[in-house]
């Protein structure tokens, strides 16, 4: 085997991950092995070992650099963007972009993972978080009650699976530029109405 050229600690790490989604993706959580994802990533199993405790540890620093970082990402939104019309557009298109760009975990894997007790208790706590967070935020800045405002971000939530289940289980174009104007405009609606109705 072909040793991937020595890096630093951090990039190092980097790499395994993306190495571990790989084979992740191939094999499942259950199917792979440490030994799968050293071989994808060009290095010993020692190597592996130096920078992760066990195979669970590397998924976990897969879900905090996934998952973790990409709701991270949506919450610190809140802090740049006052008014939630523009705050709902910017969020659409990050989300978009980070689909097309970035690697994601299938929904098998997340679906074996998340019978892993401190990956479920991470990602509950991650969850809670930022729809907490965005609920106020729509609550303040978008002007509709603390319900409706929660269960917009749980119909945000819902379109980000489908669009991950879209991924992974159908191959054929689609027009994502459509289908983002779309997702946004269906956000705003339910924003506006829910603010004229919380008004009166």
């Amino acid at each position: 085997m072909k040793q991937s050229p020595k890096l630093p600690a951090e990039k190092r790490q980097a790499q395994l991950i993306g190495a571990a989604i790989e084979v992740f993706n191939r094999k499942g959580y259950n199917g792979a092995t440490t030994e799968d994802i050293a071989r994808e990533a060009g290095v010993t199993k020692g190597a592996i070992y130096f920078h992760f405790k066990s195979k669970e540890d590397i998924f976990m620093a897969v879900v905090r650099e996934t998952a973790g970082r990409q709701m991270q990402g949506i919450v610190d939104y809140l802090k740049q963007q006052p008014d939630a019309n523009l705050f709902i557009e910017s969020i659409v298109k990050y989300t978009f972009e980070m689909l097309n760009k970035e690697k994601q975990v299938s929904v098998e894997v997340w679906e074996q993972a998340h019978k892993i007790k401190r990956i479920q208790e991470y990602m509950a706590k991650a969850h809670e978080k930022m729809v907490n967070e965005i609920a106020h935020y729509m609550k303040k800045n978008g002007g509709i009650s603390l319900k409706k405002a929660k269960s917009l971000v749980w119909i945000m939530h819902a379109i980000w699976d489908g669009m991950l289940v879209q991924k992974f289980c159908y191959h054929g174009q689609v027009d994502h530029k459509e289908m983002m104007k779309q997702i946004i405009s269906m956000y705003q609606l339910y924003l506006n109405k829910h603010k004229a109705m919380h008004k009166v």
